[in-house]
């Protein structure tokens, strides 16, 4: 599974299961509780089962409550709450969304590189050269050797 269906998409599923648990007439702390839950739980145990890091495993443990908890103070106390809210609270929800987005393509640019297409664009004297853009010894990288074939046999 890539990162950013993982990421985004279980981001997603939080906001769908807010809505669920609102729709099934939920109370906002239930509602956001199961909207946090649900995909953290199913994404530990997915790492559990293919482990893709601990900085994966970060953002995505970090992610999906963020979403239910901005979900929960938002729609809170009162129903008009978000169009009423001050601009501070937007922008300071804006800026973790924001931070969020740039952790993630860090962490996908430490693990696969750059795309070709970029990389032409960033990197001086790129054409015609094999470019390493990953983050070295940071993630497991594609077409790494496994651990036993380094081995003395």
């Amino acid at each position: 599974m890539s990162l950013w269906l993982s990421l985004f998409g279980g981001m997603a599923l939080t906001a769908l299961l807010y809505a669920g648990g609102r729709r099934l007439r939920l109370s906002n702390f239930w509602a956001s509780v199961l909207a946090c839950g649900a995909p953290t739980l199913a994404y530990v145990m997915y790492a559990v089962a293919t482990w893709p890091g601990l900085d994966v495993v970060t953002l995505h443990v970090v992610a999906y409550p963020t979403v239910a908890v901005l979900l929960y103070q938002l729609y809170g106390a009162k129903a008009s709450h978000a169009q009423s809210m001050h601009w501070a609270p937007k922008l300071m929800i804006g800026f973790f969304l924001g931070l969020t987005a740039v952790f993630g393509t860090l962490i996908y640019i430490a693990g696969e590189g750059l795309p070709p297409a970029l990389a032409r664009i960033l990197l001086p004297n790129a054409k015609g050269k094999n470019l390493h853009t990953g983050f070295a010894g940071v993630v497991a990288h594609k077409g790494r050797m496994p651990r036993r074939a380094l081995a003395p046999t």
